[in-house]
């Protein structure tokens, strides 16, 4: 058998961001599933399987923190990062409250695709 394609969900509202990104991943053979508002991103959830969702902090109408915080109460097995451009960006007691990490939250711009990559694979192995 060969390795498991793992899914990727990217919510964002910044196309000029989204797009590039999903095509990037894509190339280091991710599986990416977009949306552009935390409530679509809550239906792809529901849809399938999302291994990683890498989710912007600032949303038209619900936040990413809420996102994660009501996939969490769901249970959804998904494992999230905070993507946010929001220099003093802290992780809200409603994700502490879950164990999610300040690893967990990479700031815009990542440095580096790569570093977002190797990220990506270190909270799917469980060393992040």
């Amino acid at each position: 058998m060969g390795k498991k394609i793992i899914r990727l969900l990217i919510v964002d509202d910044e196309l000029d961001l989204l797009d590039p990104m999903r095509l990037y991943l894509v190339q280091q053979g991710f599986e990416v599933i977009t949306a552009e508002t935390a409530e679509a991103g809550l239906e792809q959830l529901a849809a399938g399987d999302i291994d990683v969702g890498i989710i912007d902090n600032k949303l038209p109408g619900m936040q990413g923190p809420e996102l994660i915080r009501q996939a969490y109460d769901s249970g959804y097995k998904t494992k999230f990062l905070v993507y946010t451009g929001v220099v003093d960006f802290h992780v809200p007691d409603s994700l502490k409250e879950i164990h999610f990490s300040s690893l967990q939250v990479l700031f815009k711009p990542v440095p580096s695709m790569k570093f977002m990559v190797a990220v990506i694979n270190r909270l799917i192995d469980g060393t992040l």
